[in-house]
């Protein structure tokens, strides 16, 4: 991450979603194939029970149901709490069998992380908050690890450094 300057300049995210998101999905997930359908839905994240509602339209909430939250907590929850609500929320609905991955920004004390995230309206959360939103989940192996080595390849490019971003993912019993 960057360290600010005064050659850098505040960023402010949009409050609820990314239109240019909105507009790509309208345009790209229209299908509907002999595997299944593909659809969006045109929620904030910070409205789980609109998400879920939506959700119900097209996923069918009595088989397994994989929840992705990557790289958006950070940005839509602005304390730990809310970020909490929001996958025990989604996790609720879910049935048995159902996975969430959470990929995101780690307090793990690196200088200058701080002032990198305030730059971007960025909340960090610490490994044991990032931690809580698998509470009675079963993590995957690894469990929470640095983004770049979950499950690595070999490489030949030398040693993998871990990078400042966290991901697990956890499955509903």
């Amino acid at each position: 991450m960057l360290a600010p300057s005064a050659a850098l300049h505040r960023v402010h995210y949009p409050t609820t979603y990314d239109p240019i998101v909105l507009a790509h999905a309208r345009a790209l997930l229209t299908n509907t194939t002999d595997e299944g359908v593909t659809d969006y839905i045109d929620a904030d994240v910070r409205d789980p029970d609109q998400i879920i509602t939506d959700a119900r339209n097209v996923l069918n909430f009595r088989e397994p149901i994989a929840v992705f939250l990557l790289g958006i907590l950070g940005h839509a929850a602005e304390t730990a709490d809310q970020m909490h609500f929001i996958t025990n929320r989604l996790m609720t609905a879910v049935p048995s069998g159902s996975y969430l991955a959470i990929e995101d920004g780690a307090d793990i004390g690196h200088e200058g992380q701080h002032e990198a995230a305030a730059l971007h309206d960025y909340h960090l959360r610490t490994l044991d908050e990032f931690r809580a939103c698998f509470d009675g989940l079963k993590l995957v192996e690894p469990g929470l690890v640095p983004v770049n080595t979950w499950r690595p390849g070999t490489t030949d490019i030398g040693t993998i450094r871990p990078l400042h971003a966290r991901v697990a993912v956890g499955r509903k019993p």
